[in-house]
């Protein structure tokens, strides 16, 4: 995304051949499948927390998130696209001004940034309880979605439809943490019910699905498409339906749990498990297939 994000040009991407260029190393795809069980470690530390399996200090339970995820995925993520930005600004646009180049590196510091002090104001958050303003919480999230809405509005190599979803879906995570917000701030929560407030993740929800199906008919479409073709058109989209039926049953078991007390805290974590589960398969499979695999061959 931030090749095409720092070129000038649309139409220079495919002149210049990058060494860099969709070549992850070994030691980006170790890091994302490190930060990835550094999450489900950290689910399943919030799962035993909530039902009373153990009594951990809330450091504990975040630290496999901040110890483990944040250093192997934002470190070598963050150095590879530095790399790239630095060899995109030496041979193709030497005219680029000084503002724009700082501007990029921050887009690639913030992620960084704004994820750890969201876990940190968390953290302080169960210490503190209400000494601690929600508003110093939900900042950083917002900060995310903002930065989200902006990286898919300035990367021009995504497909329009695909373009357009992502903002949406940055956008209505955006209200989302801003409904979550207001909630906590009323002197009568229930006036803004659990339900309402995840209908932006509903929505987005649905518009993941219709990207999806989108895809797959445009890659599908031509006559001559034969089963090796429909083979990789439709193994994403299965992918992506598995990844976001759990994480929306995931939604809907949260809402009710939270609003009506339906769910129990065991079967809450089901879907979730679930998804992170695909998650960490997929990330393994890319890491050690031969067959080389681009953001492009996955959107």
């Amino acid at each position: 995304m931030f090749q095409t994000l720092v070129s000038p040009n649309k139409y220079e991407i495919d002149d210049i051949n990058l060494v860099t260029t969709n070549k992850p190393s070994p030691l980006i795809k170790i890091g994302i499948i490190f930060a990835s069980f550094g999450i489900a470690v950290t689910t399943i530390f919030l799962h035993l927390q909530y039902n009373g399996t153990i009594n951990f200090p809330w450091y504990a339970v975040w630290l496999p998130v901040m110890a483990v995820t944040i250093p192997c995925f934002f470190h070598p993520i963050g150095k590879h696209f530095m790399k790239e930005i630095r060899i995109i600004h030496r041979y193709r646009d030497t005219t680029i001004s000084r503002t724009k180049r700082y501007f990029y590196r921050g887009l690639v510091i913030a992620p960084f940034l704004w994820f750890s002090i969201l876990i940190a104001a968390i953290v302080i958050r169960h210490y503190l309880g209400k000494k601690f303003y929600l508003f110093h919480v939900f900042i950083p999230a917002q900060l995310l979605s903002l930065e989200f809405l902006v990286l898919a509005h300035l990367d021009r190599k995504l497909p329009m439809s695909t373009k357009h979803c992502f903002k949406t879906c940055s956008f209505l995570l955006f209200i989302f943490s801003s409904l979550i917000f207001l909630r906590f701030q009323l002197n009568d929560p229930n006036r803004l019910p659990w339900v309402y407030v995840f209908c932006p993740l509903y929505i987005g929800e649905c518009s993941l699905i219709f990207d999806a199906l989108s895809r797959y008919y445009s890659r599908t479409e031509d006559k001559e498409c034969d089963s090796v073709c429909f083979k990789y058109a439709f193994l994403p989209l299965l992918a992506k339906f598995i990844l976001i039926s759990s994480s929306s049953v995931f939604f809907v078991f949260l809402t009710l749990y939270l609003e009506y007390g339906y769910i129990s805290i065991n079967d809450l974590f089901v879907p979730l498990y679930i998804f992170e589960f695909f998650i960490i398969l997929f990330l393994i499979k890319m890491s050690f297939s031969k067959k080389r695999v681009t953001p492009e061959s996955i959107n």
